[in-house]
């Protein structure tokens, strides 16, 4: 299965210090756009429904119609920071949704966007690991474990370089964090981005290859109309018109690295790469 994120609007009512993407944005999508972009995809490919903030989006129910109905779509995710579940809306049991209510942890004290939305077991939640969130947590170690802030529906989320906040003023801290909890996936990716700050290791760098040529985190967005690389830093990704031929060479890896690319380390060399043996979308 494919994976796209349709950023669907660059508007957002936060302001996270951490986060680029958001500015003043549209409150309305394309719809002509939408069924156009959804045509060129390949057959059983998977979509992001984010932002910016689409709990915003005056017409996100004729979005998520549009999208649920297309026979090329097989599976929707859903990021809100919680705007979404407060206007009600209808159909979040139908997709994978997830949540970035939590701005950061601070001492004991989960600080939300919105106080009058409960932290649900149900749903799944996103979590920057900021340097004070991950202090919090490992000061506060038994307190948080009690809560359940480290089962499966919580997502940590690594700071990367889209920006200003390093992550190399807390490394160890991380370090820590990721191996209690047994997470993998980042405990490679902090391995990549050790090796490569202290050793330029070739095995860090034959990785980066792969994932310059097969972004793990392909974007469309809405409000330019454009094809980008990688979401991991929307601003600074490689960003072409969108369109059937351009949306080839990316699949196949003929949209080439930017100096971007040189100093991010949260990636991802296997996800997308499956694409090329998917026979409903050859060249």
């Amino acid at each position: 299965m494919y994976f796209i994120e349709l950023i669907l609007t660059r508007k957002c009512n936060q302001s996270c210090f951490y986060c680029t993407t958001h500015s003043k944005g549209s409150k309305e999508v394309d719809i002509d756009f939408l069924k156009y972009a959804l045509d060129q995809l390949p057959d059983e490919t998977g979509v992001e429904l984010t932002g910016g903030e689409i709990g915003l989006i005056n017409n996100i129910d004729e979005v998520y119609q549009t999208v649920r109905k297309h026979k090329k779509i097989k599976h929707i995710m859903v990021l809100s920071n919680g705007l979404m579940r407060l206007r009600g809306t209808d159909w979040l049991n139908e997709v994978e949704y997830w949540e970035h209510l939590i701005y950061e942890i601070d001492g004991r004290r989960i600080v939300k966007f919105y106080d009058e939305l409960d932290l649900d077991q149900d749903h799944r939640y996103v979590i920057v690991t900021t340097k004070n969130t991950i202090q919090s947590l490992m000061e506060n170690w038994d307190y948080f474990d009690d809560m359940g802030m480290f089962r499966e529906n919580f997502f940590y989320k690594l700071m990367n370089h889209k920006s200003q906040y390093k992550i190399d003023e807390y490394f160890d801290d991380l370090c820590e964090f990721y191996l209690k909890i047994g997470d993998v996936y980042f405990q490679r990716m902090l391995i990549h981005y050790y090796a490569k700050k202290m050793f330029q290791k070739s095995m860090y760098d034959d990785s980066k290859k792969l994932c310059q040529k097969y972004s793990p985190n392909p974007f469309i967005d809405f409000e330019t109309k454009k094809l980008g690389h990688c979401a991991i830093n929307v601003n600074q990704s490689i960003k072409v018109d969108f369109n059937k031929d351009n949306l080839i060479d990316l699949v196949y890896g003929k949209l080439s690295e930017n100096d971007y690319c040189k100093k991010c380390y949260t990636f991802d060399n296997g996800k997308n790469r499956s694409m090329l043996n998917n026979r409903s979308y050859k060249q």
